[in-house]
């Protein structure tokens, strides 16, 4: 097994205190059409994707899969290039308000995520994205989304087909600008996928708190939803609850602002609260090095207090910890840990690493 190089952090867990209610990704509830006495999407017209070659994508994976280096991917982005006034179909309301909506298809997809290039919703505006027989649905994202880069990347809807529907009151009409840019296909079930041999299942087969030392550990999909690595909450010598998310440096494979960021991704059998949509969308980056294999950037909304998520704290003392735990999401799967017996070495190279040379139990996989 290859040695573990790990930024010199050592680790406390800091409870955060009160955060906007602003943070979540979604409002819930349901897309207006489905109250509506006519099916709008019933006879819409379906946009269908490029064919994708799935056994030229795992050959590819194949040879990547010894460089944990990698971040682990489960789907491919295709490019795209549908808008509001060009692709889709509106259908106005007696009231006077209208909705539109757009059906996408990438076929044999186990699931679907939509990126957009320019999300901009006014007051009133809702979306919506969901599967063709309503069994999923993700939002209601509203004019609480809209960030100032515009980029905007939504988790995944599964299933190879899925529904975009805005709805625009009167009051606000043609104020709205949406954008889509890629569509990624996901050729991997990453829904289903489960530890491997040595894995360790935090909070299943570990007597680690999984709400505590877990919570700070965030599953980060990059790429334009096709790659998952592993992320961590920090805390700052101020406390003041900013929510800076370290990282590798081979996470940037695309402009952060368009990376959804997956709190308390723990195995449901093991834990007692489902937090299935305790995500945000969308970070700053503020510093990164190659050098020093980091990236650290700024979630653009805080946490939700619900999500009883604690921060990780550290110090810079450089003193030796005599055992060493790793908490990680290999391969985008739910939380894993590793552990050591044996205290860390710090690497002579560049003496800014923690060195493990063995673990105890568990193992690392691209995603860690």
């Amino acid at each position: 097994m290859k040695p573990l190089f790990i930024p010199i952090l050592i680790c406390a867990f800091l409870h955060l205190a009160g955060v906007s209610a602003m943070a979540q990704i979604e409002r819930g509830g349901e897309p207006v059409s489905w109250n509506l006495d006519e099916a709008l999407d019933s006879d819409l017209s379906i946009n269908h994707l490029p064919f994708v070659n799935i056994s030229e994508l795992l050959e590819e994976d194949e040879m990547t899969v010894a460089d944990r280096h990698i971040p682990h991917r489960f789907a491919v982005s295709q490019n795209v290039d549908f808008d509001l006034s060009t692709d889709g179909r509106w259908s106005n309301l007696s009231n006077g308000d209208r909705i539109w909506q757009i059906a996408l298809r990438s076929e044999d997809a186990y699931s679907i995520a939509v990126s957009f290039s320019e999300l901009f919703l006014p007051k009133g505006a809702v979306m919506y994205l969901y599967s063709p027989d309503r069994s999923h649905v993700l939002g209601a994202f509203t004019s609480q989304n809209n960030k100032i880069s515009g980029n905007f990347t939504t988790t995944h809807v599964p299933g190879d087909e899925v529904i975009v529907e805005y709805y625009e009151p009167f009051v606000v009409r043609d104020q709205g600008r949406i954008e889509i840019e890629s569509i990624a296909h996901a050729y991997r079930n990453h829904f289903t996928q489960a530890p491997q041999e040595c894995e360790i299942n935090l909070g299943c087969d570990s007597e680690v708190s999984d709400d505590k030392v877990g919570s700070s550990v965030v599953k980060v999909m990059i790429g334009k939803g096709t790659r998952y690595v592993s992320g961590v909450l920090l805390n700052n010598t101020s406390y003041s609850g900013n929510p800076l998310v370290l990282t590798s440096y081979d996470a940037l494979f695309d402009d952060p602002s368009q990376w959804v960021f997956h709190f308390n991704a723990l195995d449901d059998h093991c834990s007692n609260a489902s937090f299935l949509n305790a995500s945000i969308s969308g970070a700053t980056l503020l510093e990164s090095s190659n050098e020093h294999h980091f990236a650290l950037v700024e979630l653009s909304l805080k946490p939700l207090v619900e999500w009883d998520i604690q921060y990780a704290g550290w110090n810079k003392t450089g003193s030796t910890p005599q055992s060493v735990s790793s908490i990680h999401h290999p391969r985008g799967i739910v939380k894993q840990i590793n552990e050591s017996d044996l205290a860390p070495q710090i690497d002579m190279d560049e003496e800014i690493f923690w060195l493990v040379n063995q673990w105890t139990s568990g193992r690392n996989a691209s995603g860690s």
